[in-house]
């Protein structure tokens, strides 16, 4: 028998939630009290993600393989999770045709024989991996740009998603999508934490190359201020006091800002006070290139 390919359906994922939530209400709520469960327990993007699915694949049990498919930097799709019903290690090969169709229209698609739908007739990965129903809903961040896509699969004709299933996934994925936004933007604050303790610590440290005190000069008074541009900068002074009461003043800026020229400075003050202590009645002896 000949099963001749049908496109069920498109939903703009742009659409309301009072707008989605009015087919399959029920469904719905179940559905989405199941998945804020589920993304409710963790803000890390690769526990979130694959939960997600799991929480997918549990909703619709039909489903032979579910995919999480995101965007990186370079505005290139890679996958990032997958999930298989026999728990197999199958290839995760996908459609770029159909996951760009949801991306580039912001719509959620459904075909009922992928491997015949004359929108993605030319994709040769549907037909390699005998995709016959499949179930596609773009991402879409605050801004309501797509960041990537979720995507359901079955490999067999009395198993093909229906115009429902579809509503019910767009309205999942809208809700995962929030949560994935939400994990990304803490593990960016997270990250920018750790780096601003490190650069902290690295602020003590330099602090720790220049002198606490000023030596006592008959006769003049000296002091200093230093306060660099950033958390940490490269310029140094310092004053030493030398046999037969001569005093010797360095100051230094070094090129450039940022922890490079802190750890420059650190080699700076070093090679300075070995140069003083070995040749204290003779500067000019001193080895002072610094590269």
């Amino acid at each position: 028998e000949t099963i001749d390919s049908t496109v069920l359906t498109r939903i703009n994922a742009l659409m309301s939630a009072a707008d989605l939530a009015r087919e399959q209400p029920a469904a719905k709520l179940k559905a989405i009290l199941e998945l804020n469960e589920v993304i409710s327990q963790t803000l890390n993007i690769d526990e979130l993600l694959p939960q997600i699915l799991s929480s997918l694949m549990k909703f619709y049990p039909q489903a032979d393989r579910s995919l999480m498919i995101m965007l990186d930097e370079d505005h290139q799709l890679f996958v990032h999770s997958s999930q298989h019903r026999d728990g197999s290690r199958q290839s995760i090969d996908f459609s770029r045709t159909v996951v760009n169709t949801a991306i580039e229209d912001k719509q959620a698609i459904l075909s009922a024989d992928a491997s015949r739908d004359d929108r993605f007739s030319s994709s040769e990965t549907i037909v390699d991996i005998m995709t016959r129903s499949v179930m596609c809903a773009p991402l879409l961040g605050a801004k309501r740009e797509p960041f990537g896509t979720v995507q359901l699969e079955t490999h067999s004709y009395d198993k093909a998603f229906s115009e429902s299933d579809l509503q019910v996934l767009t309205s999942l994925t809208a809700i995962a999508a929030m949560a994935i936004e939400s994990a990304d933007i803490h593990e960016q604050l997270m990250e920018q934490q750790l780096v601003e303790r490190e650069l902290s610590f690295a602020r003590e440290v330099q602090q720790g190359f220049l002198p606490s005190e000023l030596p006592t000069i008959a006769g003049y008074g000296a002091w200093a201020f230093y306060e660099p541009a950033g958390h940490v900068g490269g310029d140094y002074y310092d004053l030493f006091t030398l046999p037969n009461d001569r005093i010797a003043l360095v100051v230094a800026d070094v090129s450039g800002k940022g922890v490079p020229a802190a750890l420059l400075m650190a080699k700076v003050s070093s090679e300075v006070k070995v140069a003083l202590t070995r040749y204290p009645d003779n500067l000019s002896k001193a080895p002072f290139e610094i590269n």
